[in-house]
C-alpha cells in the first residue's frame, strides 16, 4: 500500500510516499512544492505534487494546524465505550472554548489499566474542518484521514524513539515559515500542544528590512549563510559577526521565552522536567540555533532525523530533507499497521469521504433483489395510506392559514378572511401595507444600526481568523457639532497595531466590506520592547456602514 502524508504550509507543500506491506516500511519519495507567489495557494501546488505522482496513493493523509485544534487527555473510570463516549462529551461542554455542537471531535484510547481508561480527545470547529476539506477538494484531493500536527508527532516519535527513551517527557520545536509548534511527549502520549506566530518569514523580515533588500534574498541568505551566536562564542566573535547575530537574535528572543514556559508547563503536567529536545523545520538547520537552545536552556538539543530514522539509517537524508518533512512523515505514519484503528480522524460522520460506500465488500450486496422488492411493497402501501393523509392535510392547512390571517390583522369578519384568500393579491397588498408601518416603527425604536459595540464586532468579523492584530484605537461617530441624521453614514477610524506590513495589507483586503470609502494611513513602525518583536501601527478610516443584523433606512 502506498500512503501519502500531505502537509500544506504558508511557503511550500511537502509530501511523504511511505510504502507499507507485509509488515515492511519503506520511504519511497518525498516531494516539496513552492507556492509561487502571494496571489498563488496552496491548491496550486497540491495539484503540481499529485500530477508529478508516478502512481496515485492507495490512501492520504492530512492535519489541521496546531492553532485551529484542541486536544485533551481525559482518564476515565471505566473500559465500557459507549460510557466513555458520555463522559467525553460531558466533559467537553465544560472545557471546550467553543460550543460543542459548533464542533467535530475523536477520541482515542490511550492505554487502559484495571477499570482505568486514558482516552486523548481532538476536536476543532465544524467550519475549521469543512474548509480544510474544501480546500483539498479543490485541488483534486479528497482525504481519506484529516487528524492533528499534534497526533502526527506522536506517532512519528513513538516510531522512531524507542519505549525506553520516553520515560521522561521529549519536547519537539518544529519552526515552519510563519508559525511554531512546540510538541510534549512522554510514555507514548501527546502532553502538550502549542502554536507560536514566529518563522523563517519573520528573521528573513528582519534581514530585509537592516540590509535593504528583498525578501527572496533576506531568504537565501537565511537558507546558506545566516549564523547565531551561542552564549559560549560570542564573546571569542568579531563585532560584524556579533552585529549580525544580535540582529536575528532580536526576533528569537520570544522563542526562548515561549519554549521555556513550555518546559515548565510540561514539568507542571508530568511532575519531570523534559531532558531533551528535538528541533525541525526549516530554521532549525540555522547554524547556532540548536546551540543557543541548548545553552539558554540547560536541555540537550538534536535535529530530529525523522526520515533517516524511518529507513533505519539504511538511506542517510540530509539535514535540510530530515527537518522539513517531519510533519508528513507522522502522517504517513498514522495509516501503517495497527495505527490506523487508534488514530484521530476527523472524516468521519459528516464529514466522511465521498465515495466510501464503493469500498464496501460485495457480500453486503447478496441479495438486493429481495430488499428491492420490499421497498417497492412498502412504496405501494405508503400510496394508498397518504391519499387519506393529504385530504386531512390539506384542510388542517386551508384552517391554519384562516388562523393565520386573522391573527395578523387582528379583528377581521369571515367574509374579509373568504375575499383575501379567494384574492392573493390584496392579501399581498394588505401584508406589505402593516409591514411598512411595522418597520417604520422598528426604525424608530430599534437598536443603532452604527452602534460602536456592534461595528467592531463587525469589523472583527472581517479580518481572519488567522490574522492576529491588536486594536489601540477605534473611533465611530460623527463630530459633535454636526447635526444628527440619521441617513448619515458616521466617520469611523481604527487604528491597529500588526506584526509586519503583510498582515496590514491582508486586513486592508477584509475592511471594504465593513468600511465605506475606507483609507489606509502609512505604515508607522513601533519602537519594540527587549524581547518582544518588531511591530507597525496602521489607521483605517472611512464612512462606517448598518451593523450585521440591523437595516438603516
Amino acid at each position: 500500500m502506498r500512503i501519502l502524508g500531505l502537509d500544506p504550509g504558508s511557503k511550500s507543500v511537502k509530501a511523504i510516499e511511505l510504502d507499507s506491506a507485509f509488515g515492511r516500511l519503506e520511504v519511497h519519495e518525498f516531494h516539496e512544492e513552492p507556492i509561487a507567489s502571494h496571489e498563488e495557494t496552496a491548491e496550486a501546488a497540491i495539484r503540481r505534487i499529485f500530477a508529478k505522482l508516478a502512481r496515485q496513493p492507495d490512501k492520504v493523509a492530512c492535519a489541521l494546524p496546531t492553532g485551529k485544534a484542541t486536544f485533551r487527555n481525559l482518564r476515565i473510570p471505566t473500559r465500557d465505550k459507549k460510557a466513555i463516549q458520555q463522559t467525553v462529551a460531558f466533559e467537553l461542554e465544560d472545557e471546550l472554548p467553543f460550543e460543542l455542537s459548533e464542533s467535530k471531535w475523536e477520541t482515542s484510547i490511550l492505554r487502559q489499566e484495571g477499570n482505568q481508561t486514558e482516552v486523548h480527545v481532538a476536536a476543532t470547529l465544524d467550519e475549521t474542518l469543512q474548509s480544510s476539506i474544501d480546500l483539498l477538494n479543490r485541488a483534486g484531493v479528497d482525504p481519506d484521514l484529516i487528524t492533528t500536527e499534534s497526533w502526527a508527532l506522536r506517532t512519528l516519535l513513538n516510531k522512531i524513539l524507542p519505549t525506553a527513551h520516553q520515560d521522561s517527557p521529549i519536547v519537539v520545536l518544529h519552526v515552519g515559515h510563519e508559525r511554531s509548534v512546540f510538541y510534549a511527549h512522554w510514555t507514548g502520549m501527546p502532553i502538550l500542544v502549542k502554536e507560536y506566530q514566529f518563522g523563517s518569514s519573520h528573521l528573513a523580515s528582519v534581514l530585509a528590512e537592516r540590509h535593504q533588500i528583498s525578501t527572496t534574498d533576506a531568504e537565501t541568505i537565511l537558507t546558506q549563510e545566516a549564523y547565531i551566536l551561542p552564549p559560549s562564542l560570542y564573546e571569542k566573535s568579531t563585532p560584524e559577526q556579533k552585529e549580525f547575530s544580535d540582529l536575528l537574535l532580536q526576533p528569537l528572543a520570544g522563542v526562548l521565552i515561549t519554549l521555556k514556559q513550555f518546559l515548565l508547563a510540561c514539568r507542571s503536567s508530568t511532575q519531570i522536567y523534559p531532558k531533551r529536545i528535538f528541533i525541525s523545520g526549516g530554521t532549525s538547520q540555522l547554524q547556532g540555533f540548536a546551540a543557543l537552545i541548548e545553552e539558554e536552556l540547560a536541555v540537550p538539543v538534536s535535529p530530529l532525523q525523522s526520515l533517516t530514522a524511518l529507513n533505519l539509517g539504511a538511506v542517510q537524508y540530509s539535514g535540510q530533507t530530515d527537518s522539513c518533512f517531519t510533519v508528513a512523515a507522522g502522517l504517513a505514519l498514522t495509516w501503517v499497521g495497527s495505527e490506523k484503528s487508534v488514530a484521530i480522524n476527523f472524516r468521519k460522520g459528516e464529514f466522511a469521504k465521498k465515495g466510501g460506500a464503493s469500498e464496501l465488500p460485495l457480500a453486503r450486496f447478496k441479495r438486493p433483489l429481495i430488499s428491492l422488492g420490499v421497498v417497492l411493497l412498502c412504496f405501494l402501501i405508503s400510496l394508498w395510506v397518504e391519499s387519506g393523509i393529504y385530504e386531512r392535510k390539506l384542510a388542517d392547512s386551508e384552517q391554519q392559514v384562516e388562523r393565520g390571517i386573522k391573527s395578523f390583522f387582528g379583528q377581521l369578519s369571515a367574509s374579509g378572511v373568504r375575499n383575501y384568500i379567494s384574492r392573493p393579491s390584496e392579501l399581498k397588498k394588505a401584508v406589505n401595507r402593516e409591514l411598512s408601518e411595522q418597520r417604520e416603527l422598528n426604525r424608530l425604536l430599534g437598536k443603532n444600526p452604527y452602534s460602536p459595540l456592534l461595528a467592531l464586532r463587525d469589523i472583527s468579523i472581517a479580518i481572519p481568523k488567522e490574522t492576529v492584530v491588536d486594536v489601540i484605537q477605534f473611533k465611530v461617530g460623527s463630530a459633535p457639532t454636526s447635526p444628527y441624521d440619521p441617513k448619515v453614514e458616521p466617520d469611523t477610524a481604527i487604528t491597529l497595531l500588526v506584526s509586519n506590513p503583510q498582515m496590514a495589507e491582508q486586513v486592508a483586503q477584509s475592511l471594504p466590506s465593513r468600511i465605506n470609502q475606507m483609507t489606509k494611513s502609512p505604515l508607522e513602525e513601533v519602537q519594540a520592547t527587549e524581547g518582544s518583536p518588531k511591530r507597525w501601527k496602521v489607521t483605517f478610516s472611512g464612512k462606517g456602514r448598518p451593523a450585521i443584523g440591523t437595516q438603516a433606512e
